[in-house]
């Protein structure tokens, strides 16, 4: 099979060894929040090192683990002693018949699907009817998290270089200080002008940065955000069940939770 670059960026271990670090309790509200909003078995997109999957199967919902390269779930069940499905499969490309999956799920994805448009016409084309769609992630035009990436660069809680990116890296909501502050605004206007404009909700893209680790997103391929989300889906024929319920500020809010149903 022929992988794009960042396909074989995540094959090669985008994240060198971050899964040792990283909980299953990261993703209980996470789980939670798909068991809110099913009833029966649901299939995990892009499961990675399986520790999403595992966090659902935990709290009690039958769950296929599913991801282009699934040997890495495959293994930490198998360290866990747990039984869960993993299925190899490419969102852009689902070799499945129509309508035959009860629910997908998706957590921290999104942003990193190279043509989500062809992958929410396949989530939906492969959706049982009255089947859901959850998707979770980041809100990587948020004025709000901008505002603390600036903060956290000129406290130096971050080690944010002040005008050049001498580390290479490329962060979505700046990589330098002086770039943080700017984008601050840059994200305030993105957001009032998508809110107030419809022809203005489409997916901005950006260049991954593929440099490894991947961390804070700089692998992010859209700059994903719930409002171009929640308009995506319409358009696909979806209907919107939970729209950032529970998330201060809404559509400000530094992430994305929705529910849409076929």
């Amino acid at each position: 099979m022929e992988y794009s670059k960042l396909e074989q960026f995540y094959k090669d271990d985008a994240y060198c060894g971050f899964g040792s670090e990283i909980k299953v309790e990261r993703y209980k509200e996470y789980a939670e929040y798909v068991k809110s909003h099913v009833s029966n078995k649901v299939f995990e997109i892009g499961s990675g090192l399986g520790l999403a999957a595992l966090a659902i199967k935990l709290a009690g919902v039958e769950v296929s683990a599913t991801d282009i390269f699934p040997q890495n779930a495959e293994k930490t069940f198998l360290k866990n002693n747990i039984s869960i499905e993993v299925i190899e499969l490419n969102v852009n490309k689902i070799t499945l018949a129509d309508n035959v999956v009860d629910n997908f799920c998706l957590y921290q994805v999104m942003e990193h699907i190279e043509s989500p448009e062809i992958a929410i016409a396949e989530i939906y084309r492969t959706l049982k009817p009255g089947g859901s769609f959850i998707l979770v992630g980041p809100n990587l035009i948020s004025p709000l998290t901008s505002l603390k990436s600036f903060v956290m660069a000129i406290t130096r809680k971050w080690d944010t270089p002040f005008f050049s990116r001498n580390d290479g890296y490329e962060f979505p909501f700046g990589s330098t200080v002086v770039e943080c502050f700017f984008i601050i605004f840059i994200n305030l206007y993105r957001t009032f002008l998508k809110l107030l404009l419809k022809s203005k909700r489409n997916i901005i893209f950006r260049k991954p940065c593929l440099i490894k680790p991947a961390i804070s997103d700089s692998d992010a391929v859209i700059l994903l955000n719930p409002i171009d989300m929640r308009e995506m889906l319409l358009k696909t024929g979806f209907s919107i069940l939970d729209y950032q319920t529970k998330r201060l500020f809404g559509s400000f809010a530094g992430s994305t939770w929705i529910v849409a149903r076929k």
